[in-house]
Parts: structure tokens; sequence; C-alpha cells
């Protein structure tokens, strides 16, 4: 069965990029959905976007050794604090479900971004314990990295 991506609305695309910028604390955290094939990046090119967006990493599922294991943008351990003081988490093709304790371990301040192919998966559990501020449906990684880069990219 072939795979159909979808891009994202670019304007929501340059709205994530402001969110990004204006970040001071963000986190980002990549789940399997991220490897799925369909979209014409390979794993080096997701990992030089993911090093220019500049934004600390929890990889899960599938993606673990997307950045290697001494990257300093990836993240092991304390996955859990660094959601509950974040102000910008971006949840990259990873759910809410009880990995993430169904959304009670984001932070109620946070800025929430949901990147998803899948509609229904954007909003698993939204509502209950935790809410997206920007929803974006499509391929994870041609959003972070194809869409867009001048919009996604930090200077800090």
């Amino acid at each position: 069965m072939p795979v159909q991506n979808t891009n994202p609305n670019p304007f929501s695309v340059k709205k994530l990029g402001k969110m990004i910028r204006a970040a001071k604390k963000p986190v980002m955290v990549i789940g399997s959905q991220a490897m799925l094939p369909g979209g014409s990046l390979h794993a080096d090119q997701v990992a030089a976007a993911m090093r220019l967006i500049k934004i600390p990493v929890f990889l899960g599922g599938m993606s673990r050794g997307l950045l290697g294991a001494y990257d300093t943008l990836f993240f092991r351990q304390a996955r859990k604090a660094a959601l509950k003081e974040a102000d910008l988490i971006i949840l990259a093709g990873a759910v809410c479900d009880f990995r993430l304790d169904y959304g009670r371990s984001l932070s109620k301040k946070a800025m929430v971004v949901m990147i998803n192919r899948s509609d229904k998966q954007l909003s698993l559990n939204h509502g209950i314990f935790w809410k997206a501020n920007l929803q974006l449906e499509g391929d994870v990684l041609e959003t972070l990295v194809e869409d867009s880069p001048q919009h996604v990219v930090r200077t800090g």
C-alpha cells in the first residue's frame, strides 16, 4: 500500500518557525513515525536539519540513533523534567499515549506543537491532559526540513 504524504499549510509552517525562534526552553520529541518511508529525505539530511534547528531532542522508537550517541542536541535522560520545564514542546511523530503519560508529562505553560501524518494521531488524547497550540498534518521530516527550512532555524 503506497504511503500518501500531505504537506502542512505553509502558513502553519511559518507559525512553527516563529514559535521556535521565540522559545527560550524548547524541546522536541521525535517518534518512530519520523522514520517511516514515503518521504524523500535520508537520515543524514534529517540529522543535519536537526542541528540547524538547534533544539534539544529526545528520540524514541525507530528514531533512536538518528543523531548519534554523542550529538550535543541528543538527550537520553531527564525527558520528564525537560518536558515540565519547556516553554515549547514539539511532538514530531510522537503521540500523547502511555509513553508521555497521556499528556500529563507536558508542561501546562508550554506551547505544544504536534506534527503527524495522521489526523487521528494529531488529536489522540487531546483536551484531556494536554492541548496543542498548533497541529500540522504531514510528514514529520518534510515539515521540519524540506517544506521551509529557513522558517525553523534558531539563532540561539
